[in-house]
């Protein structure tokens, strides 16, 4: 006799998918002012609102639940808006790119402080310096190549989450005053670096 499968339904899977996801959520919420070492799984289940029983259920060790913030950082790290093909275009999404930083604050905190930042953080930024590529690549005719690779890495640091999280915290900037100062440093920087290039052939 042929044993049954148990049944499970997709209501019950998208709320243990959602229980999961609030777990996690809570030990990021706690890494935004304790060290890694210092968070008992007590303290996550109490934040999430569950037993304690339940963070087991789905994370049988403390390493297990630390070893689930690269997933997180993989759904929720990326920085997704539409590609920028300008400098200028870039810097018109400054705010867009900031507001985002800030919903999601308690996950970079979170990988700031854990040994998940080793695996997650480099891959957060060949995507940023991707982006920052693609955004440069307008002035490929204007720039030698060391030139340009410096204005790619320094827009790439400025619409980046140290950026915003120096601004806002160590300078305490409104969000959107700090939008607007990587707006018009993007801008400014780009066109120097053109009127620089133009100068130089003239010179010539």
């Amino acid at each position: 006799m042929k044993s049954r499968k148990a049944y499970e339904s997709p209501t019950r899977k998208e709320h243990a998918e959602l229980t999961r996801q609030k777990i996690v959520q809570a030990l990021m919420d706690l890494m935004v002012d304790e060290r890694p070492a210092t968070i008992a799984i007590p303290a996550v289940a109490k934040r999430a609102n569950v037993s304690v029983r339940t963070v087991y259920h789905y994370f049988p060790t403390k390493d297990a639940l630390f070893d689930a913030l690269p997933e997180a950082a993989r759904n929720r790290g990326s920085l997704e808006i539409e590609d920028p093909t300008s400098p200028k275009e870039l810097a018109a999404r400054a705010h867009e790119a900031f507001a985002y930083f800030e919903r999601n604050d308690s996950l970079f905190n979170a990988l700031r402080a854990s040994e998940a930042a080793e695996r997650v953080v480099p891959e957060l930024d060949r995507r940023a310096l991707a982006r920052a590529s693609k955004a440069v690549s307008p002035l490929v005719d204007d720039l030698d190549e060391a030139s340009l690779d410096k204005l790619t890495g320094l827009i790439g640091l400025l619409v980046s989450y140290d950026a915003y999280r120096t601004l806002t915290r160590r300078y305490e900037l409104s969000k959107e005053d700090a939008a607007d100062a990587i707006a018009w440093t993007i801008t400014t920087i780009a066109d120097r670096a053109k009127r620089t290039k133009r100068v130089g052939r003239n010179d010539e």
